[in-house]
């Protein structure tokens, strides 16, 4: 398997699986070393979700605190993730520690690049939903364009924005492929158990841990499946320059 080709939604989606699938472990591995202390120390004791009872909708205070927080741990899981997936690709072995030094060697240039980005859909949003909804598209591939090519701030945000330029409902389709489904079957079998046994035995904390759960068994999946689109975004964007200079 190569990163840069172009690949139908279809076969993008099912391409991710199988890599997922692949080194799921590590993959797993990595998210939980950084998702799992981190929720418990922010939102389980600073937050005081650990010792709350149970609440079936969090305070708004609590939900921002959560959305900032997966914003920082998102910065780190998601090179540390490409960092194997590229070492798949490229048929190379890698190590769980060998990830965890390959994302903290970007995690602040990841971590402005997603900020800005944050910054961009929460002004679109609050202008109207449409303008935020573009934005989420247009803008979807920027971490890729941080770590495999090396761009920064600003500049990964216009590679992402140059490379969506005329595929904007088929990065969408791809998107929502990537998101949509697994959001979906995670809830029904993580979500809604945690949520009834959080209420069963008044106690937030268990909807903390089954979040956790979600949190760690998605974000990598999430990661490498932007990845393969940026990849296939990226040869249809080199195609097409190659074909408009011929």
């Amino acid at each position: 398997m190569i990163l840069d080709r172009p690949r139908g939604i279809r076969e993008l989606v099912a391409e991710a699986l199988v890599l997922y699938q692949r080194d799921w472990l590590r993959y797993v591995t990595l998210a939980a070393l950084v998702i799992v202390p981190a929720d418990l120390l922010v939102l389980g004791l600073g937050v005081g979700e650990l010792s709350a009872s149970y609440d079936a909708e969090m305070p708004r205070g609590d939900m921002y605190v959560s959305f900032a927080l997966a914003v920082v741990t998102g910065a780190l899981v998601f090179p540390m993730t490409i960092a194997v997936l590229r070492a798949r690709l490229d048929d190379a072995p890698t190590t769980v520690r060998a990830a965890l030094r390959a994302g903290l060697d970007v995690f602040a240039a990841v971590l402005a690049a997603a900020i800005l980005v944050v910054a961009g859909l929460v002004l679109g949003l609050f202008a109207f939903v449409v303008p935020g909804l573009i934005l989420a598209v247009r803008l979807a591939v920027t971490v890729p364009a941080v770590v495999v090519e090396g761009r920064r701030g600003v500049e990964a945000l216009d590679r992402s924005w140059r490379l969506t330029r005329g595929a904007f409902f088929r990065t969408a389709g791809a998107l929502l492929s990537i998101f949509v489904p697994l959001f979906v079957f995670m809830a029904v079998v993580v979500g809604i158990p945690a949520n009834l046994l959080a209420e069963e035995a008044d106690a937030y904390g268990v909807m903390l841990l089954g979040s956790m759960v979600i949190e760690v068994l998605t974000t990598p999946y999430f990661a490498i499946g932007i990845t393969l689109l940026f990849g296939d975004l990226r040869a249809r964007r080199e195609a097409r320059d190659a074909a408009a200079a011929a």
